[in-house]
């Protein structure tokens, strides 16, 4: 018979015709011989049918016998249905007892009953036993047609990497052939009177498990070709529920292989599991393994033991376990499998081979607290077979390979290069992150799964340390999903930055961790320059998540630099230092607001028109910084037209580049960079850019003139140099300067509507360079024939903290040359007459008075712009004002004493803010104090502070009438201590902020 239906016979039918089935179906049988009368009885009284000899039962019999079948045939045949063992059964018996019963039991005279069907005569036993028989025909012929033979499972196709271990030497990538030579020929040649324990040590995923898988391959070929006594079989632990389940599972399993050697010898043993773990159920694990013979000597179970060493002698059989994955287990089953090794099962020839990451299982067993020193568990193991770490430069060929190897690879030439490259990438942390065979079959598959969804659209060393990261440090992924600001940083151009520490906490002396110093010196990489270092989950080792250990804290704070850190430096537009490439990774998915490769080509082949309304239709799909992004690593070929579009798209961002929020200097540096593509500037670019940017209408003066200015003054750097543009020297681009600025100037006249818009004095300091005078001479010429009230409104600045404070703009000094000549010009202007101008000098007087060292509290009424000015500060500056809780008060006085004892008085100057200001007149000098009070001093600080000043100051002044205080005079502007025989003053000129009760019109210029 072939090997092929030795395995169907070997799988289906011994199985379903097994001792305890086939003794079950025999005893059935001889029951239903010695009741023969009773069962012969039993179906003629009640199961024989008495009449069916009627055309439409006959034909609905039929019919379903003729649907049982055609199903039945259907299901095996067509649907290669595997009947199970209980079907096979249940079809045999029901054709036995058919067959039995109607021959046997004459007096059911089942085979009497006829059918009568189109002319044919069928007993409707017959029929039933035509359609059992056929399909068991049916089941026999699947197997016949090799339907039934164990199939391969082809993996040929399959998109993602298996874990599964190798059984086949030629598959070893790892060259552990040697290893598994000399394990196998120890398993085979030894023999022990007690159980002898190896270990087979290596990292976590370094081949153990396929290691174990080779040696039993090779113990089986030796037990198949010279009969060796070998019993070999495995015990998984880690697929045990409980503790005591392990000792159970042993047992049951151990009972199991010995039963076709010696059935009592397999009873013994199953009822010396029950008696241990009776024993055990409420002993400490630990307890019973240092104190084992007291516990145990003492026991039934230690007569059985005696008992199962004495058969296994009489069986003569070696026995091989095989333990894999004890570094999967908890502490407490840890101690459980070395407890079974060492004590319960320590039977006469029995080897125990266990696979284990032994640094993890110390350390689990440590942080447990069950045992305090390394050599506890060097007593279990007689011969510790190590497998060392795998060489780096060969897990590199591995990962590559299986990259290639796999969907991802669409067999492009450039595709292998694309790999290597990120793989052999120096910023590329696979050192850190793959151990071994594992990891990259993990790191494989996850690439294979999330690569496509991004579409090639992040950069592939990112892409790869973001799913090492990702892999290993999940919580941290979503702890970056939510916490973006606490430790990464995002700039205007929506880069993510690692924010950095603070210098003086940067230093050796203030880090106590000493592990991750001597990490970081073995790793060259210092995460203490990072603010995240600092933060409280990296104070110390002793963290609630003891999985995080110094180690992996170290790894972790290393790959975010790597991610976001100065680390890694931006090459390309596709950087996960993106913010939307980043959030392609986070997401999985590409956003529809992508600026894919295919767009961004699109718009360097587009017309002007058709340039503007993409740009503005990125702008409206967030699109921009994508865009910008592209520009800066843009490498364009020789191709002009390209490089012209770039030019212009970029002429037409910096005209809208406070709508798009874009900075000036990236703009420019970068249409700086195209401009130095050209081979030829002064033949092509030079001409090209007078025709299509600085005459092209379809751009705003104030972009040409602006992008002239720059291109003249040359203040970007060499990216930036006019002699790029094809110009022989700056008199050139001088010349036409002043002629857009004209064209500026004659564009603005009657235009300026916005007093929040300060471009007209962006443009001016543009143009100004080298050509001052001039430039100057045109602004107040402009000026003159203007909305005076505009220039006044944007040449008064507000103080910083204040929208109640004002002063005059220093600008003022450099176009007009000094801030009186300023004042002058607006005093002569032919709108000065205006209550709105008016208002400004009133202003200005005052400032004059302190040389204009010192700002001013004034309230604007009468001037539009600057009210909107204000507002407009109020919205977008300085939450609180720092003079809102302040009157400022100005006296005038004309009395010298006054101011002296006003000097010397210790009780006003220390209750009350004041200054001192004096001014030359005609017939001598005035005056000023200039008073901030709170106003918490009371209902009306003004009254209580000019109050103070008649009762402390006046008492002191002899060339002053002692007359009467008027409280009326205050805010009317009158002498507050009238005088009948002298002309000695003193009166309020200006109270701010304006109230109803203070109607002062004081003017003092």
């Amino acid at each position: 018979m072939s090997k092929k239906y030795e395995k169907i016979i070997e799988r289906d039918f011994k199985r379903a015709f097994s001792r305890k089935r086939f003794l079950l179906n025999i005893l059935f049988m001889i029951l239903i011989f010695i009741y023969h009368e009773f069962f012969c009885k039993l179906i003629f009284e009640y199961l024989t049918p008495k009449d069916l000899n009627n055309s439409l039962v006959s034909v609905l019999f039929i019919l379903l016998l003729s649907i049982f079948l055609v199903g039945a045939g259907f299901k095996i045949l067509k649907d290669k249905y595997s009947t199970s063992t209980n079907e096979i059964n249940l079809l045999f018996l029901s054709l036995f007892l058919i067959y039995y019963f109607n021959y046997c039991c004459q007096e059911s005279k089942w085979f009497l009953v006829e059918i009568k069907f189109l002319g044919l005569s069928f007993t409707y036993v017959s029929l039933l036993i035509f359609t059992l028989i056929t399909i068991l025909t049916f089941i026999f012929q699947r197997y016949l047609n090799g339907l039934g033979e164990i199939k391969k499972i082809n993996s040929e196709n399959n998109i993602l990497l298996d874990d599964s271990p190798i059984s086949k030497q030629d598959k070893d990538e790892l060259d552990y052939e040697e290893t598994v030579r000399k394990l196998s020929e120890i398993l085979k040649k030894d023999n022990h009177k007690k159980s002898f324990t190896i270990g087979l040590v290596g990292p976590w995923g370094n081949g153990k498990s396929s290691v174990l898988k080779m040696v039993k391959k090779e113990l089986s070929k030796t037990n198949k070709n010279t009969k060796s006594d070998i019993i070999i079989f495995d015990f998984l632990p880690y697929l045990n529920h409980k503790e005591n389940d392990i000792i159970n599972e042993f047992f049951t399993a151990l009972s199991n292989e010995l039963k076709p050697y010696n059935g009592k010898l397999s009873n013994l043993i199953t009822e010396y599991s029950s008696k241990l773990t009776d024993l055990y159920e409420n002993k400490n694990v630990l307890g019973f393994i240092e104190n084992q013979v007291s516990h145990f000597d003492k026991s039934a179970a230690s007569e059985l033991y005696k008992l199962i060493n004495e058969m296994l002698v009489d069986i003569n059989k070696k026995i091989i376990v095989f333990v894999d994955d004890l570094d999967r287990l908890s502490k407490d089953e840890i101690l459980q499998v070395l407890k079974l090794i060492r004590n319960t099962a320590d039977f006469r020839n029995a080897f125990f081979v266990v696979a284990m990451d032994k640094e993890y299982v110390l350390k689990s067993l440590k942080k447990s607290k069950k045992i305090f020193h390394s050599s506890f568990i060097d007593k279990f193991f007689q011969l510790e077979i190590y497998l060392p770490e795998i060489q780096k430069s060969k897990l590199r060929l591995l990962f590559i390979d299986e990259i290639l190897k796999s969907k991802l690879n669409d067999g492009s030439p450039l595709f292998e290069v694309l790999i290597k490259d990120a793989v052999n990438n120096h910023d590329n942390l696979f050192d850190d992150y793959i151990k071994n065979i594992r990891d990259i079959k993990r790191t494989v598959n996850q690439l294979i799964y999330d690569y496509p969804t991004t579409g090639g659209e992040v950069n592939l060393k990112d892409f790869m340390n973001f799913t090492y990261f990702k892999l290993k440090f999940p919580n941290f992924v979503k702890i970056i999903t939510q916490g973006i600001g606490d430790f990464i940083e995002v700039n205007t151009d929506g880069l993510y930055k690692l924010t950095e520490a603070d210098d003086k906490k940067n230093t050796d002396v203030d880090t106590t961790d000493r592990l991750f110093k001597y990490i970081s010196k073995r790793q060259v990489f210092n995460p203490k320059k990072y603010k995240i270092y600092n933060e409280d989950l990296f104070e110390n080792c002793l963290i609630l998540d003891s999985s995080l250990d110094c180690e992996n804290k170290f790894l972790l704070i290393k790959t975010l630099a790597y991610l976001f850190g100065n680390e890694n430096k931006i090459n390309d537009v596709n950087s996960i230092k993106y913010e939307s490439n980043l959030n392609i990774l986070l997401e999985q998915r590409v956003y529809k607001n992508r600026l894919l490769n295919i767009e961004f080509k699109e718009l360097l082949k587009s017309n002007l028109d058709d340039i503007f309304k993409t740009v503005d239709f990125y702008y409206k799909e967030n699109k921009l910084t994508q865009l910008m992004s592209r520009f800066e690593f843009f490498s364009a070929s020789k191709d002009e037209n390209e490089i012209k579009n770039a030019i212009l798209t970029l002429v037409y961002i910096l005209e809208k580049k406070f709508i798009f929020n874009i900075n000036e200097s990236t703009i420019l540096n970068q249409i700086g960079i195209f401009a130095n593509k050209f081979e030829n500037p002064e033949i092509s670019l030079k001409d090209w850019s007078l025709e299509n940017i600085f005459k092209n209408k379809k751009f705003s003066i104030e972009t040409r003139v602006n992008l002239a200015s720059k291109l003249k003054n040359a203040g970007l750097g060499t990216n930036y140099d006019f002699n790029f543009w094809g110009y022989r020297d700056k008199k050139e681009l001088n010349t036409l300067v002043l002629k857009l600025y004209d064209e500026y100037l004659k564009y603005k006249d009657n235009k300026l509507n916005d007093v929040n818009n300060y471009s007209f004095y962006h443009i001016y300091h543009e143009v100004k360079i080298e050509n001052e005078k001039e430039i100057i001479k045109r602004f107040i010429n402009f000026w003159r024939n203007n909305n005076l009230e505009m220039l006044c409104a944007q040449l008064t600045d507000m103080d910083t903290w204040s929208t109640l404070s004002f002063k005059i703009s220093e600008i003022v000094i450099e176009i007009f040359g000094s801030r009186e000549a300023y004042i002058e010009f607006v005093k002569n202007h032919k709108e000065s007459d205006e209550n709105a101008i008016k208002e400004f000098l009133k202003l200005y007087a005052f400032l004059a008075i302190s040389n204009f060292k010192n700002n001013f509290m004034y309230t604007f009424e009468k001037s539009k712009l600057m009210k909107e000015k204000i507002e407009h500060r109020k919205k977008n500056g300085p939450k609180r004002d720092e003079n809102e809780n302040v009157i400022q008060i100005v006296l005038e006085t004309n009395s010298k004493t006054f101011i002296d004892a006003l000097n010397t008085s210790s009780i006003i100057i220390n209750k009350y803010d004041l200054r001192i200001e004096k001014t030359q007149i005609t017939n001598g000098e005035l005056f000023y104090i200039f008073a901030y009070l709170k106003k918490s001093l009371g209902a009306d600080p003004v009254l209580i502070y000019t109050q103070d000043l008649y009762q402390n100051i006046i008492p002191l002044l002899p060339d002053w009438e002692k007359g009467s205080f008027v409280a009326n005079y205050i805010r009317s502007g009158l002498n507050l201590i009238p005088q009948q025989n002298n002309n000695n003053y003193i009166k309020v000129i200006s109270k701010e902020p304006k109230d109803n009760n203070y109607n002062l019109d004081y003017e003092i210029y």
